[in-house]
């Protein structure tokens, strides 16, 4: 039996595991990696989904926090992983 590839996603949570940055943080680039598409392009504005993490998790991350953690996410390959349109 082969094995399935991996999906974006996978690939993404991969690499984005050797950061070694705050646990809040972590969690934050995991979930946000999670909300990108398939082409790795986030849907949705970026202080929108640290909005929903916040609530679902209780924690205060702040705009400026989750820009550094997607920066970081922008930084992984493939190149333009994490873009947007606004």
């Amino acid at each position: 039996m082969t094995a399935r590839p991996q999906s974006l996603h996978e690939y993404l949570l991969e690499q984005f595991s050797f950061f070694s940055i705050d646990p809040v943080q972590r969690q934050f680039g995991e979930y946000l990696i999670q909300h990108l598409d398939h082409n790795g392009r986030l849907q949705s504005m970026l202080p929108e989904i640290a909005q929903q993490f916040n609530r679902l998790y209780e924690h205060q991350l702040t705009n400026e926090q989750a820009d550094e953690v997607l920066k970081m996410i922008q930084h992984l390959d493939p190149p333009g992983v994490g873009a947007r349109d606004h």
